[in-house]
């Protein structure tokens, strides 16, 4: 009898197998030892069947050996015939990754699971334009900076140029902005502030299972009982009626561009169980919404008509603060790191995970033929409005990121309306802190309206600006 069960784990070449999974799961340490190998026998099942599929049976005991052979060979020589085609992609991924550091990385798993496809498939999916360089990947957890490292470092180099490895603690604190947050009436019209944050331990929105979604969602409402502002949470459906009858621009900007129908939402694979346990917060008194299990576990935003930009900064920060308190309290901290600073799931909102954008109006400046060396020396971009209200959380179009080949594409003459009004952003997030961030958004605003007065004066800029 033991020999037959001998023949039995040889005749299906276990015992190697075996040996393989359990090296596998050591050299990962997943938390979740029993999805991790579960995940790892559906990938040696379906390189079975692609290598079933692209080569003929044996029809002889000799030639199955052989096939056996040639099976072992490419899967000890790590063989990349599965490489993903990246023809046309022109994301930061598309440009690191190569077939040998394919080879090392398809087998590794991080703690909660994610694999390198996972991460990728967006990249891979998704053909983008030719003036869109975004990450072309997307982290699946927090871990995935650590297990794919050697992908991951240098696309976060070249989403964020100016980051030098490191990112300081995070600083909530605006008081220092009380006087230059406020504008003049007519040159800041309005703004939107917003950040994101995802929980540590708890796969990101790409892979995260229907369980974890409704434990999150449900530890982000008790948070949110917690602020100080009363609300109610709106389903998606809600949220899609509400924005179909929307006519108030702030109001539509605090909303999200549901439901997910881009190409981008379906590469991520953000509409499984949709709509379960999404949903949006929104403040009585207006300006403010929460968002739970959208793009991140969690997105804070504040839209406030005017020109005064520090109001919506505390008010945003306060509720970071508090939401973040809260979930930390029962065991759901937001994920963070020394060299990354807050780790969300999209690369280019690393560090402060922190949008500042404001309508600005400087007719002059805008028609100037060197605005576009301007924004990019006060470190802003353009982003149009159709993009800040339709455009998806990953779509990335041109003008809404930062890479080394292109710091700042922002066109920014195709999206100012007639009257020299249009939408600023900031463009770094990774390696200083949320005060900073605030205070070089609000130096180049100033930066723009100062130059813009010296036009309405009909001086000449371009020693002013440094470009002579």
């Amino acid at each position: 009898m033991a020999e037959v069960r001998n023949e039995y784990l040889h005749k299906h070449n276990l015992p190697a197998a075996f040996d393989l999974l359990m090296r596998r799961l050591l050299e990962s340490e997943p938390a979740d030892p029993f999805r991790f190998l579960i995940g790892e026998l559906v990938h040696v099942e379906r390189s079975r069947v692609q290598s079933a599929v692209r080569d003929p049976p044996p029809t002889s005991p000799t030639e199955e050996r052989a096939v056996g052979e040639a099976a072992g060979s490419r899967l000890n020589s790590a063989d990349t015939w599965d490489f993903p085609s990246l023809k046309g992609r022109h994301g930061a991924m598309a440009k690191v990754l190569t077939p040998a550091m394919y080879a090392i990385l398809r087998h590794r798993r991080t703690p909660l699971g994610g694999s390198i496809d996972d991460a990728i498939q967006v990249g891979v999916d998704v053909r983008e334009h030719t003036f869109t360089h975004g990450p072309g990947c997307v982290a699946t957890d927090a871990g995935c900076f650590k297990t794919f490292r050697e992908l991951f470092e240098p696309v976060v180099a070249k989403r964020h140029p100016r980051w030098a490895g490191s990112h300081p603690a995070e600083d909530l604190e605006v008081i220092d902005l009380v006087e230059r947050a406020v504008f003049p009436e007519g040159s800041v019209l309005m703004s939107l502030v917003s950040v994101d944050r995802s929980c540590s331990g708890c796969a990101f929105p790409t892979i995260v299972g229907r369980g974890t979604r409704r434990l999150l969602h449900d530890a982000i409402v008790k948070a949110v009982a917690s602020l100080p502002d009363e609300g109610e949470w709106l389903t998606p459906e809600e949220v899609e009626r509400e924005l179909a009858q929307c006519e108030d621009v702030g109001t539509g900007l605090l909303l999200p561009p549901l439901p997910l129908r881009s190409e981008y939402d379906h590469a991520l694979r953000l509409r499984r169980d949709w709509p379960d346990n999404r949903g949006v917060w929104t403040a009585k008194a207006g300006g403010a919404t929460v968002w739970s299990n959208i793009y991140e576990h969690l997105h804070c935003r504040v839209v406030s008509k005017g020109g005064d930009l520090y109001s919506p900064l505390k008010r945003l920060f306060g509720m970071l603060a508090n939401l973040g308190e809260t979930l930390k309290a029962i065991g759901l901290p937001f994920a963070h790191s020394a060299e990354l600073g807050s780790m969300v799931s999209n690369l280019d909102n690393l560090g402060t995970s922190l949008t500042l954008i404001a309508q600005v109006h400087i007719p002059l400046l805008v028609c100037h033929q060197r605005f576009d060396q301007v924004l990019e020396k006060a470190g802003l971009t353009v982003v149009s409005e159709a993009d800040l209200k339709e455009a998806t959380y990953y779509g990335l179009r041109r003008g809404c990121g930062e890479s080394a080949e292109h710091p700042t594409l922002s066109g920014a003459a195709a999206v100012a309306d007639g009257g020299g009004v249009l939408w600023v952003k900031l463009v770094q997030k990774l390696g200083l802190t949320e005060a900073q961030a605030a205070t070089a958004f609000m130096a180049g605003l100033h930066r723009l309206l100062e130059l813009d007065g010296l036009l309405a004066k009909g001086q000449e800029i371009d020693i002013a600006i440094g470009l002579d």
